[in-house]
């Protein structure tokens, strides 16, 4: 008898522990989903008041001018200004928690979910402030990087990610999720960048065309004088090293030995540097994952010639690091 009491309790406890754990799953995962869901709709936001720096309307002007004093906070230069952090929490950090209560609620209206869940759901934006509010805007997004490594997160935002975004204000847009930024292009800034680009195919020739249209300032040179060239300063000086003179030429390693030259040379900038090899062989492509840099962002284009260099800058600019 009590052995048969004793398994009916553990029974009833188990059932009760695993519905317990079920719905604490539930609760979490909706929670989750209406913090992502208000984040997408404040990248919308965000993407706007930087478009509303150039507005017309005084009133847009205004609102983009409240956003802008978190970019005086931490600047292009990726500086922390602490003098500025009163400023930025009276016209940023505020009004943004603000509407994320409000991006919430629209969010869980929407999705019809339990009050309670509204709640935590609140509860963690309301944390999120009072952490920044206690660091004094030194959060894992905000902090002085120089240099900067380049971002690794394919989805997620990490904290070289929104850095560029201080560096560069009208890219890299998205707060936690990459979403807006791979359907605006606005992953790859080439206004006044300086491109280093190898090669002599109509490939080539149709690229520096594109990226000179997209504002780069491109440099074209001779691979066999940079391969034998001691001199590393035009590489030091490239924002972006693009080979496209084919990964054999001057021997198997020639990319290889290129990009390591400009990985190095690259080292005392302040931001990472992007390099693209165009038209790779299968033994590149098999040393290739070999070659990852903390400071580089490594494109491997083998397929971008027959995309054209147009679609290729358009996929370039969404995010991705192989064509």
């Amino acid at each position: 008898m009590t052995k048969a009491v004793i398994e009916a309790v553990i029974e009833v406890t188990s059932d009760a522990a695993i519905a317990a754990f079920s719905l604490a799953v539930d609760w979490a995962l909706t929670v989750v989903a209406v913090l992502v869901g208000a984040s997408l709709l404040g990248d919308v936001i965000h993407a706007l008041l930087h478009r509303w720096t150039r507005a017309q309307l005084p009133p847009l002007r205004v609102l983009a001018a409240l956003h802008a004093a978190h970019h005086a906070f931490y600047d292009e230069a990726l500086r922390i200004h602490p003098v500025r952090f009163a400023r930025s929490v009276a016209l940023h950090h505020l009004p943004e928690a603000g509407m994320r209560v409000l991006l919430c609620l629209l969010c869980a209206s929407a999705l019809d979910v339990d009050v309670k869940v509204v709640v935590a759901t609140l509860a963690v934006v309301a944390i999120d402030l009072v952490l920044v509010l206690a660091r004094r805007g030194l959060d894992p997004w905000h902090r002085a990087r120089s240099p900067l490594a380049a971002p690794r997160g394919v989805v997620v935002v990490d904290g070289a990610y929104h850095a560029l975004h201080h560096a560069f204000p009208d890219h890299y847009l998205a707060a936690h999720v990459q979403v807006l930024d791979r359907l605006l292009g606005t992953m790859l800034p080439l206004r006044r960048r300086r491109v280093l680009l190898t090669g002599a195919t109509r490939f080539v020739a149709d690229l520096q065309q594109a990226l000179e249209h997209e504002g780069a300032i491109v440099l074209r040179v001779d691979e066999e004088v940079l391969a034998a060239d001691g001199d590393d300063r035009e590489l030091a000086a490239a924002d972006v090293v693009v080979l496209g003179h084919g990964a054999q030429a001057r021997g198997r390693t020639a990319y290889e030995a290129l990009l390591a030259r400009a990985a190095r040379a690259h080292s005392d900038r302040p931001l990472p540097l992007e390099s693209w090899a165009i038209g790779t062989d299968d033994a590149w492509r098999a040393r290739a994952p070999l070659l990852v840099h903390e400071r580089v962002v490594l494109r491997r284009l083998e397929g971008a010639p027959s995309l054209g260099a147009t679609l290729t800058l358009a996929l370039l600019r969404r995010g991705l690091r192989r064509l």
